[in-house]
């Protein structure tokens, strides 16, 4: 009996640590932010190029991000996470940006795919530029095991 409790314990701390991580990303704070304030600032992503570290110009589906170091830290998957205005189609929104919609949440709170060979950087950068866009980020994928 106590291995279930410690069981169930585990679960529900895990299931709480989830909960607050997505009330971060809800508020006004990036969600690259919380994941490594020191590694991510999306205006100077790190790209290498010809074993070389250099500022990302444009960015593809799964080109490393790096550090400075050119270790690789995260990459892209091709899709975007938005929050969108009360009450803006989800639908609408995607086929205007030439974007597949994955997921969507009650709140408008978006899962959106790049066709391939897009440009990530300058989607994100239309993006947010849309008045009807609270936020918008690069999904990325990261190896959470590996030291910072």
């Amino acid at each position: 009996m106590k291995n279930i409790t410690v069981i169930v314990v585990s679960l529900l701390i895990s299931a709480m640590s989830m909960t607050v991580q997505a009330k971060a990303f809800l508020k006004d704070d990036s969600l690259l932010d919380k994941v490594a304030p020191e590694v991510y600032d999306m205006d100077t992503l790190l790209v290498k190029i010809n074993d070389r570290v250099v500022k990302a110009e444009t960015l593809s589906k799964g080109q490393p991000l790096v550090d400075s170091a050119g270790g690789v830290i995260a990459i892209p998957t091709g899709k975007f996470i938005i929050k969108l205005a009360e009450g803006v189609s989800a639908t609408e929104f995607s086929q205007q940006h030439n974007l597949r919609l994955d997921w969507r949440s009650d709140n408008n709170l978006l899962l959106l795919s790049a066709p391939d060979g897009s440009d990530l950087l300058k989607v994100l950068g239309s993006i947010k530029q849309n008045p009807q866009v609270l936020r918008a980020e690069l999904d990325l994928a990261q190896d959470f095991y590996q030291a910072w």
